[in-house]
């Protein structure tokens, strides 16, 4: 049971999300998902993942989700 509520607590708590293909296009999903958590105060650790961007948004981006220097609990 605890590893049970360890997994959802992952998906409905992460502490650490990547955004993969993350981006600062409004046309593009990506750019709506890091302006939800973003605006949206999400009080974990933001991995935006775009091989061709140093940054979204201000925060440092990552060019692959292996580059992540820290532990991901969900991935968007």
């Amino acid at each position: 049971m605890e590893k049970y509520m360890e997994a959802m607590e992952a998906i409905f708590k992460p502490k650490a999300v990547a955004v993969i293909g993350a981006s600062d296009n409004p046309g593009k999903l990506g750019s709506h998902v890091m302006r939800s958590l973003t605006e949206g105060k999400y009080p974990g650790k933001i991995f935006p993942v775009n091989p061709g961007k140093e940054e979204i948004l201000g925060i440092k981006t990552y060019p692959s989700l292996s580059r992540v220097p820290d532990a991901v609990d969900l991935s968007i």
